[in-house]
């Protein structure tokens, strides 16, 4: 745990000199013992977020909100256009895009949904992937998402529901701080002095299923952690950690619940997705992809589930889907050379975010996902004319899904 009066944002406060955190935690302490007077013992120990004792997250808070983290290049939202907009009373899906009289005014209406609708939802866990199956319309699921990450203390930063797709802003888990007297007493008047050191942000995409009846839904983990930089390790900087499948199964878990899942249902998905996801389990299983001497990558499942697996691998490895064409297995993504943007301590600051200069190398490719067998996939990098290429980006693309789906 780190202790500092203002969490640092990734624009210009991303290098900070340490040394000044214990002056200002001290005048903090001072301030906040100071106004502890003012208030009944009894009152210290009750939860500021309206968050249950014992919550493994809680993004809810009464602190000094953080400055809002820079949006990467990576992950800009793109600009609506008429032909991804859907008629009045048919589904929002990514399957969409390309129907014939699907463009319309942006103006038009989506079709009522009543609060009480309420469908069937399961989890499903491929791997190390998990995913909602439901029975309920794109359209309803979406509506609930947004609905969801809200209610759960999020500010959107994406919200596209023509693609299936809604991002939140960094926020941190407030679960993860002591929950001792001095928490009790000082987060009355002062928590934003405690801090975690680490931001999250999380991806949703909705797509319908390709049967037509129902809904799927995966959610993917991004996170950032504050660690020493500079020769002597006397500043503060904003870095990329792993994803947390835990902190996905847990929003899984709670999305299930507000897609209608009784309680009793969301206990036994925990139940029976513990074991499954413990370290032992992980560490037994074998890698289920390798590159290929002609440059594919070869996937060791079949064309439903690789294509699942390859657009989790997508959101979690940074990468910007603007399109899918599930029937083709394309995705359509844009993606940044950080290598070729330069090494200067930008870019050792974190990883995830670029400077001005560097959006100038942004560009767009086709992942190609083919089914080879019941059992095998493969997967190809082409440019965005449709064509192979041998550039250091294409590999780089190569060796950053290579990780994510191994």
């Amino acid at each position: 745990m780190t202790v500092h009066l203002a969490p640092v944002s990734c624009t210009e406060a991303a290098v900070r000199p340490s040394v000044a955190r214990p002056v200002r935690c001290c005048v903090a302490v001072a301030v906040a013992l100071s106004l502890g007077g003012c208030s009944t013992v009894g009152g210290w120990f009750g939860s500021s977020t309206g968050e249950a004792a014992g919550s493994p997250v809680n993004y809810r808070s009464k602190a000094v909100k953080t400055p809002p983290l820079e949006v990467p290049p990576d992950l800009t939202q793109l600009a609506r256009e008429g032909r991804f907009a859907v008629q009045s009373g048919q589904p929002v899906s990514a399957s969409t895009f390309g129907q014939p009289g699907a463009a319309v005014t942006a103006a038009a209406a989506a079709p009522a949904v009543t609060p009480a609708q309420v469908g069937s939802v399961r989890l499903e866990r491929d791997g190390q992937n998990r995913r909602l199956v439901t029975n309920l319309a794109p359209e309803v699921v979406y509506e609930r998402v947004v609905a969801f990450w809200k209610e759960s203390g999020f500010n959107l930063e994406i919200e596209r529901p023509e693609a299936g797709v809604v991002e939140t802003g960094w926020a941190e888990n407030r679960a993860k701080l002591p929950q001792d007297f001095v928490r009790s007493v000082l987060g009355r008047f002062a928590d934003g002095i405690f801090s975690t050191g680490e931001r999250d942000r999380f991806r949703t995409r909705i797509e319908r299923l390709s049967g037509g009846a129902g809904t799927e839904l995966t959610v993917s983990h991004r996170g950032l952690a504050e660690a020493p930089v500079g020769n002597n390790k006397d500043q503060i900087a904003w870095q990329a950690r792993p994803s947390d499948p835990t902190l996905e199964a847990e929003m899984l878990y709670r999305l299930m619940a507000r897609l209608g899942a009784p309680e009793a249902a969301v206990a036994q998905a925990r139940a029976g997705d513990r074991n499954a996801a413990s370290p032992v389990a992980r560490s037994n299983q074998p890698a289920r992809a390798r590159l290929l001497p002609d440059g594919r990558l070869q996937i060791d499942e079949g064309f439903e589930r690789a294509w699942r697996t390859v657009g989790a691998g997508l959101d979690r490895g940074g990468f910007t889907v603007e399109d899918r064409d599930r029937a083709g297995g394309i995705y359509f993504v844009r993606y940044i050379d950080r290598k070729a943007a330069g090494k200067g301590w930008l870019d050792r600051v974190v990883d995830v975010f670029r400077s001005e200069d560097s959006k100038t190398r942004l560009a767009r490719y086709r992942i190609v996902v083919k089914g080879d067998s019941n059992n095998q996939s493969s997967l190809t990098v082409l440019n965005a004319s449709g064509q192979p290429e041998t550039s250091d980006t294409v590999k780089a693309i190569r060796e950053t899904l290579l990780k994510e789906l191994q």
